[in-house]
């Protein structure tokens, strides 16, 4: 999500993210230490259709006055408008929101991706298809998968022969192993 600028009043110049892909803090960092204002809207520094700057010193050559003749190229032709400023999605390059769009892209970066394709066996019980998945993956909510994850527990130990850490290679042993998944 971005800032949609209309009128420019409720957008911080600084710090979000209305132009591009980054803020200009993070872009023309020199010129944000440099600005005696860093909370400014948009609308205060584009208030007459030429940007109006409250530096605590002069900028200086080198690397502030590169960064400001790229500022200003940039803010070059920019115009404010009379709309409210909104909040715009981006994830599909239009500015409309759609549940499929966030879904794809928390699918996209989360989702682990297996070297091969899931096979789903239509006469087991859906249940019994996930159970195998989750087993494969070592997704079992095992005592060691558990711990793996940071949650505190009293003891890794199997519960039935309190020899070996619960684990689903030891509880599932043979069915576990790569061999049985691809017939090796």
């Amino acid at each position: 999500m971005r800032k949609k600028i209309g009128n420019g009043v409720t957008v911080n110049f600084w710090e979000d993210v209305w132009l591009g892909d980054s803020n200009f803090k993070t872009r023309f960092n020199r010129l944000f230490y440099l600005t005696s204002n860093k909370s400014c809207s948009v609308s205060s520094v584009l208030q007459s259709g030429e940007a109006q700057w409250a530096w605590r010193r002069p900028v200086r050559d080198g690397l502030e006055s590169a960064q400001l003749a790229d500022l200003e190229n940039l803010l070059r032709g920019y115009v404010l408008n009379e709309d409210q400023d909104s909040w715009a999605w981006d994830f599909n390059g239009s500015s409309n929101f759609a549940v499929r769009d966030i879904r794809n892209h928390l699918d996209n970066h989360n989702l682990l991706t297996a070297p091969h394709s899931t096979r789903w066996i239509s006469v087991i019980p859906k249940k019994v298809n996930i159970f195998s998945w989750r087993l494969f993956l070592d997704r079992l909510p095992t005592r060691w998968n558990i711990s793996k994850s940071g949650m505190e527990i009293d003891s890794i130990s199997c519960v039935i022969c309190h020899h070996h850490a619960e684990s689903t290679e030891h509880l599932f042993g043979d069915f576990f192993s790569k061999r049985y998944f691809h017939g090796g």
